[in-house]
């Protein structure tokens, strides 16, 4: 596994910082969306929303900012599928697209792997705290175990994880909660990005 499953519910100390939402939205045919309100690396609250509507998703990411202060430009939310009607509904908040190339030319298959790894490092350095989390504290760990380092036969050059569709046959379920979690890492890969005029 990537994840060493004892650094996830790590008590740790951390200070608060700026705050983020991070959004991972329920597909066709999936049931839920996973909201997760993050001060810097703590993750302070986990919202899961079952069988709702695009509006009502949109209005509760939007509460969720308000109430917790989240700039719109500190929330990120999937785009792929149905995800993209609450990107648009969600004014000035960030897209994710998981096929996306990963970001600085790294060597990832794309912008998904790139976080789930990256977030794998940080968290068994135990950089994040998920304490916020522990009411799904099974299907994060279960989630976070069935991600693995994974290589395709066809393209042995770029680090890969597991293909969703295997992650979903191990679990029964989509890996909503992980993939929630993983993209808070958007936001530290375009850090870097941002250029300052003085």
């Amino acid at each position: 596994s990537m994840i060493n499953s004892k650094m996830l519910f790590l008590i740790n100390t951390f200070g608060k910082s700026t705050n983020y939402l991070s959004c991972d939205v329920a597909r066709f045919g999936s049931d839920k969306t996973v909201i997760c309100y993050w001060s810097g690396w703590r993750l302070e609250e986990v919202v899961v929303i079952t069988k709702s509507s695009l509006v009502d998703v949109a209005n509760k990411i939007i509460s969720l900012a308000n109430m917790h202060k989240v700039s719109r430009s500190n929330i990120i939310i999937d785009e792929d599928g149905m995800g993209g009607g609450v990107v648009d509904m969600v004014r000035n908040a960030k897209g994710f697209r998981n096929g996306s190339k990963a970001l600085d030319g790294e060597n990832y298959k794309n912008l998904k792997t790139q976080c789930y790894y990256k977030m794998a490092d940080k968290i068994n350095n135990g950089e994040v705290y998920l304490g916020g989390g522990m009411n799904y504290m099974k299907e994060i760990i279960e989630e976070f175990e069935s991600v693995r380092r994974f290589h395709y036969e066809r393209d042995m050059t770029k680090l890969s994880i597991t293909p969703k569709e295997n992650v979903k046959q191990t679990l029964g379920r989509s890996p909503d909660f992980s993939d929630s979690i993983v993209m808070r890492f958007w936001f530290e890969l375009n850090r870097t990005r941002i250029t300052y005029f003085g």
